[in-house]
Formats: structure tokens, C-alpha cells, sequence
């Protein structure tokens, strides 16, 4: 058998209503969680903070799951490309609050420099990790510049960071040798052979 909820999966010979893990209903259909930090912390709780460590089983949990916030569920699953989940293990693993916020600014500098992640979802996808009650004194200020209608609207934002693709314009200046009649000009051209070239200035 298998719990929808929490993913657990178990042999019984005898037809039992809930899950022995998690005490959901097996009856009723998987509930829909409404956020990926939701879906993480109930993740957590029931298969033990070590299931960072093993990516795969993270990105088959939240896959397999309906996410009323899509774009967060996107943002995620891109995020574990990059070994999200086993990096945040490591702020689990301390204890000291000065350690743990030392290892969030390191992933966050490794999310905007090695991943081009822009720097409001790289806050983002740490502060996924930190909703519990116990971590959330270490999430992370996003410097936010989109709106909140946009974020309520769940509309799509640009995960990577652009480049910055702008130069300085810069107008070739073209120089006009001065000759005088009767002379050569600096290629050794007198000016009576060159009445019949056509000026490229």
C-alpha cells in the first residue's frame, strides 16, 4: 500500500484506513498542498531531515504532488538541478545560528554566481526550507521589485539572471587627410589619378 500524503509505502495483509506514518485518511484522495514549503516540511517530518540527502526521492516527492503554486513547484525542481536540497541539509546539520546563516549566504552566492539564478528567487528557493517555526528567524529579506499582484496572480518571473548584453555607443570618427592640389596625399596618390575613384567618406 501507499499513502498518497507522504509517499510511505508499506505490505499489510489487513485493509486499514489511514496511514500508519502520517495518520492521513487513505480513503481520500491526495490533498493538494498550497505551497512547496508546505510540501517540504510535511516531506520532513515524516521521512526524517536526511531525505534532502537523497535529491532524487525530493524531486519524485514534489513532482508526484499537486502544488497549487506552480510556479514555485518549477522554481524548485530547478533548483534541485542545482543540488538545492543537499546543500540546505547542511544548515540542518549545525546548530550554531551563526553557522547556519554563514552556509545560507554561501548558497545563496553559489545560486546567483555558479547557477545565474536571479537573486529574488535564489532568496526564494532558500527560504522554502525555512518556513518552520524553529528556522524561520534565518530566512532570507527578498529585495523585491516585482509586484504582489504579480506573485498573487502566479504568474511566471524570470528565473535566470539576464546579461547585461548594453555597450556604449561609440561613432567611428572618420579623418579626412588634408592635400593640396599638385601634392601627394599620405598613400602616395597624386590627387589627377584619383578623379575618377569614387570618395568612401
Amino acid at each position: 500500500m501507499k499513502c498518497n500524503k507522504c509517499g510511505s509505502e508499506w505490505t499489510s495483509s489487513v485493509q486499514i484506513g489511514k496511514c500508519p506514518f502520517c495518520g492521513s485518511n487513505l480513503n481520500e484522495e491526495s490533498t493538494a498542498f498550497e505551497s512547496v514549503s508546505e510540501a517540504l516540511q510535511y516531506l520532513i517530518k515524516y521521512k526524517h531531515i536526511d531525505i534532502l540527502l537523497d535529491t532524487e526521492k525530493v524531486i519524485s516527492f514534489i513532482a508526484d504532488k499537486e502544488i497549487k503554486n506552480d510556479r514555485e513547484k518549477r522554481l524548485f525542481l530547478i533548483g534541485c538541478k542545482f543540488g538545492i536540497t543537499e546543500k540546505m541539509y547542511g544548515v540542518f546539520s549545525q546548530h550554531d545560528r551563526g553557522h547556519q546563516r554563514e552556509i545560507i549566504q554561501n548558497i545563496k552566492t553559489f545560486l546567483l554566481d555558479d547557477a545565474f539564478i536571479s537573486e529574488n528567487n535564489a532568496v526564494e528557493l532558500i527560504n522554502f526550507f525555512l518556513s518552520d517555526l524553529e528556522m524561520s528567524e534565518l530566512k532570507l529579506v527578498v529585495d523585491n521589485h516585482l509586484s504582489d499582484n504579480r506573485k498573487d496572480n502566479n504568474e511566471d518571473v524570470p528565473i535566470f539572471r539576464k546579461k547585461d548584453t548594453t555597450f556604449p555607443l561609440v561613432r567611428p570618427q572618420i579623418i579626412k587627410p588634408t592635400v593640396v592640389a599638385g601634392d601627394s596625399d599620405t598613400f602616395g596618390l597624386n590627387l589627377d589619378s584619383r578623379k575618377n575613384m569614387t570618395s568612401i567618406v
